[in-house]
């Protein structure tokens, strides 16, 4: 039987995970350990984006800073990456949460083969959203913390330039 593989660190051909629990499904043998815990690694991969997404809160609480815009360079620029931030940042929450439905309260694993193969599927899903994430929001996010960390630096140097001469 030809499996799909990929080469491994040391350069040896080796099965990904998903192509094995396939062919394992296939070949109709027990649940391997790995399958035991399909839907408890699909909630990780769901915990791990949401924290993902939490983390660019980060970025909301700079933009709360109405002092810090009057020293943004490019403001038109700097609005359109806000606004491009804000609708992505959206989206792929409620991408999320999409996703999550797809395998909200299960737990544990399967040895039912359609189930991990739906698992299965659910995790590229994930994986592509993280593609998302990282391809799409993600530059925008560099763009507007840029543009605030030299809008922070322009305003200390105001603040300092004032505190010299007043």
């Amino acid at each position: 039987m030809n499996l799909p593989s990929k080469p491994s660190e040391d350069g040896c051909l080796k099965l990904s995970a998903a192509d094995r629990i396939l062919a394992e499904c296939r070949q109709g043998t027990a649940a391997t350990k790995e399958q035991s815990t399909c839907w408890d690694d699909l909630n990780g991969d769901y915990q791990d984006m949401s924290g993902t997404l939490l983390r660019h809160t980060m970025v909301s609480e700079v933009l709360r800073d109405q002092d810090l815009h009057g020293f943004i360079e490019d403001k038109t620029t700097f609005k359109t990456n806000v606004n491009l931030f804000a609708s992505d940042l959206r989206q792929l929450s409620n991408d999320l949460m999409e996703l999550r439905k797809l395998h909200a309260g299960k737990s544990g694993g399967s040895e039912d083969a359609e189930e991990v193969l739906h698992s299965i599927h659910i995790y590229e899903q994930y994986n592509l959203w993280m593609q998302r994430n990282d391809g799409v929001l993600m530059p925008t996010v560099y763009h507007v913390l840029e543009a605030t960390n030299k809008a922070e630096l322009a305003r200390a140097r105001a603040h300092g330039s004032r505190s010299h001469h007043g």
